[in-house]
């Protein structure tokens, strides 16, 4: 999404298309009319724009160990919230005050109909107007249903709380009061960070002109 005018692109479901989903997702958001293109559409729409194709198995061959230990772990049962989750994405304030998002994700590894690596996917998401932008990673259901970046713009807007606080207050109490885990990274129009996680597998970085390049895990 790209905060200036509010455009946004938006793929998913996709298996043969190797390019980065993020950058069909931009080409949605300039070269077409709509937010979301899934499945065949959103193939059809990458021939369009002369990405070439290529056959499901590459993405089924890149899959790591890790993938194969967590279908493992769903099919013995484990608990959702323990599966793998690993999206990427990226936020920035420019010095005009324009933000902009982006986010990929492969999906919940073990989900019925969605396997991290086979089915990559792209999503920009705007929040509360201008006021910041959030990326999200983590057991998608529980951020559906607590509308996680949302309720921390709401935080801000309607209660006063910096986004440090806002943050906390969600992906640490509220995310884990319903059983769900997960991160955010998410930047303000004022220039403030937070980068928060319910696990300490959460890599996150953050660099400022002129400052210095951060880069760690996150922790509880």
């Amino acid at each position: 999404m790209d905060g200036r005018d509010l455009r946004a692109g938006s793929v998913t479901g996709l298996q043969h298309v190797a390019c980065s989903p993020i950058q069909l997702a931009r080409l949605v958001m300039d070269h077409s009319p709509h937010v979301m293109l899934a499945g065949n559409g959103a193939e059809e729409f990458a021939l369009e724009q002369g990405l070439e194709p290529v056959a499901e198995q590459l993405f089924r061959d890149r899959a790591s160990p890790l993938d194969a230990r967590a279908h493992a772990c769903a099919r013995a049962g484990a608990p959702a919230t323990r599966r793998c989750w690993a999206p990427s994405g990226g936020l920035r304030l420019d010095a005009a005050g324009n933000l902009a998002a982006a986010t990929s994700t492969g999906g919940m590894t073990g989900k019925s109909g969605d396997a991290s690596g086979t089915r990559p996917s792209s999503r920009r998401h705007v929040r509360s107007e201008r006021l910041l932008r959030v990326s999200a990673t983590g057991h998608g259901e529980f951020f559906i249903r607590a509308a996680v970046a949302h309720e921390i713009a709401s935080l801000m807007r309607y209660r006063g709380l910096d986004l440090p606080r806002a943050a906390d207050e969600v992906v640490m109490k509220q995310l884990v009061r319903m059983g769900g885990s997960g991160g955010v990274v998410a930047v303000a129009r004022d220039g403030s960070i937070a980068m928060r996680s319910t696990r300490r597998a959460c890599s996150a970085a953050q660099w400022i002109r002129r400052g210095r390049v951060t880069t760690g895990i996150l922790r509880e």
